[in-house]
């Protein structure tokens, strides 16, 4: 049976319909990009992003640190693009520390996970939380009864206030393990979540985490069995720690492993996972996507195989405004090699489209992250290889019916390696994208790149060059529209109907210069 949607945000959808139908054509134009080298030419990369409710970027990942290898970095940019302020952290090991994911707390603090080398220990478990101004609050590490290597992968803030982190953690007699941690906002655990810690040791691990709507948490990864060793896993806590449902999916295949690399909570409260799975049919490994009912069963499970039925990956999952589901990896096809993927279903499990991106140098492309858009298009980031094998930055921009808008690449100076790990939708409806870029000086260096998506550019395919005309107004106006650069202008409302004022209602306009559609305007009062 089709499930019901809220009625309330079919309004909205309807809205949103009407404003893709205007069938409005903008590009991408580069506003600007930031680059980050931590002083010793090493590997520096940011390897996630986030907006604040304060409008400022946060990105986070590593940069190598004079002796003391790579260091947990934390950078805030303005929205204009320049450092407000840039946060190191060496652990107790005086060697590598790497923050894997950042999220901005509704107490409007900085929150960032990943892995630290402690003094006695492995890899560690690790979470710092940071003030709006870069001032650290608190640090929280986290050892394994195993002494051995630890991290934390994903994190995500609950509705009640309190921070929930997944990852793995190595145990004294269960080797690696699934675990969630719950710390309240002043880094005191509240609880710890270890999946049948020694009964089944193998390789188990929380890949991604998702607090829900409904106060509950839900996390996804692998965990292991001795029957059907690696299976994809999808496990759900209450707030309080206490197991609801834990889900295993095993493809029927010891090699290779089954597993889910990120989860998504949909508008229709119920979880979705991404992965990879392998079949005894073929031997290879499958692009994987599953909805698991909130009551615990499977809804459905989907299974997509590239044409040259070698390997196919699904590593980013989100949920759209329009009730659908949009995942991105790659596939693995004849003649174009591993493919930039991105594909989408309804939310029941039915196929709407697959969009694949070959880069020039036919070879090994894919997509890192995606993003749902304010603007209702779907955005994907990633890497492509280019005509003479070098790896460059990728971005891509579609709308929800799998249309490619535009193509954004980025080479760095020295020619080698370049690529997006993470982007989002600025509250300004910008793109932001975190990543890595190789220049000719300092190797790979943490980057970061912001893309206006409303402005008309010349190049639709995405010139790195600057824009050939400026938009006429601000996105955003209060009061009367303000003069016109040219008398040859019209006004539309969002059904097309021309408007004859300068001072209209509050709503979404569009306008036409010179008889070209140059930009929405929204009029706020």
């Amino acid at each position: 049976m089709r499930k019901s949607k809220p009625l309330c945000n079919r309004t909205f959808l309807i809205s949103l319909a009407l404003l893709l139908a205007f069938n409005i054509s903008f590009a991408q134009v580069v506003r600007w990009v930031y680059q980050f080298d931590g002083g010793v030419n090493g590997n520096d990369e940011a390897k996630a992003i986030i907006q604040g409710t304060d409008g400022n970027i946060y990105a986070a990942g590593q940069s190598r640190g004079n002796g003391t290898g790579l260091d947990f970095t934390v950078i805030s940019l303005a929205p204009d693009g320049s450092e407000r302020w840039v946060y190191i952290y060496n652990g107790p090991g005086n060697t590598d520390d790497i923050a894997k994911q950042i999220l901005y707390g509704s107490d409007g603090n900085i929150y960032a996970c990943g892995q630290s080398i402690g003094e006695t220990s492995s890899n560690d478990f690790i979470v710092i939380s940071l003030t709006q101004s870069g001032t650290e609050r608190w640090v929280y590490r986290y050892n394994g009864t195993g002494n051995g290597p630890d991290e934390a992968t994903s994190i995500d803030y609950g509705l009640d206030g309190n921070i929930y982190v997944a990852g793995s953690c190595f145990g004294v007699s269960s080797y690696q393990d699934f675990i969630i941690i719950s710390l309240d906002t002043a880094g005191s655990e509240r609880w710890t979540y270890i999946y049948d810690a020694g009964l089944h040791p193998g390789h188990d691990f929380a890949r991604s985490i998702v607090c829900g709507s409904d106060t509950n948490i839900y996390a996804a990864g692998q965990i292991y069995f001795w029957g059907t060793l690696e299976d994809f896993a999808m496990v759900s806590l209450d707030s309080a720690g206490l197991v609801r449902w834990v889900g295993l999916f095993d493809g029927n295949t010891i090699s290779p492993p089954d597993y889910a690399n990120a989860v998504a909570y949909g508008l229709d409260n119920e979880p979705y996972a991404v992965g990879v799975v392998g079949y005894w049919a073929n031997g290879r490994p499958v692009y994987m996507l599953m909805n698991r009912q909130n009551t615990g069963p499977f809804g459905w499970v989907y299974e997509y195989q590239g044409s040259a039925v070698l390997r196919d990956e699904a590593y980013a999952i989100t949920y759209g405004a329009d009730y659908n589901v949009y995942t991105a990896g790659y596939t693995t096809n004849n003649v174009t090699s591993r493919d930039f993927t991105i594909l989408s279903l309804t939310d029941d499990g039915d196929f709407n489209w697959i969009y694949l991106y070959n880069g020039t140098g036919n070879a090994n492309d894919e997509a890192l992250d995606i993003e749902y858009g304010l603007d209702g298009y779907i955005y994907g980031c990633g890497s492509c290889i280019d005509v003479i094998g070098q790896e460059n930055l990728l971005t891509v921009r579609l709308d929800t019916s799998g249309a490619e808008k535009w193509i954004y690449t980025y080479d760095g100076s020295a020619g080698d390696v370049d690529k997006a790990n993470s982007l989002i939708y600025g509250s300004d409806g910008n793109i932001y994208i975190a990543g890595g870029a190789t220049d000719s000086l300092s190797t790979l260096d943490f980057i970061v790149i912001s893309l206006d998506t409303t402005s008309y550019s010349v190049d639709e395919k995405g010139s790195q060059g600057v824009p050939t005309r400026k938009p006429i107004f601000p996105t955003h106006i209060t009061g009367a529209f303000p003069l016109f650069e040219t008398k040859q202008y019209k006004i539309f409302d969002i059904t097309g109907r021309e408007i004859h004022t300068l001072n209209p209602a509050p709503g979404i306009y569009f306008i036409e210069a010179d008889g070209e559609i140059r930009q929405k305007v929204v009029k706020v009062r």
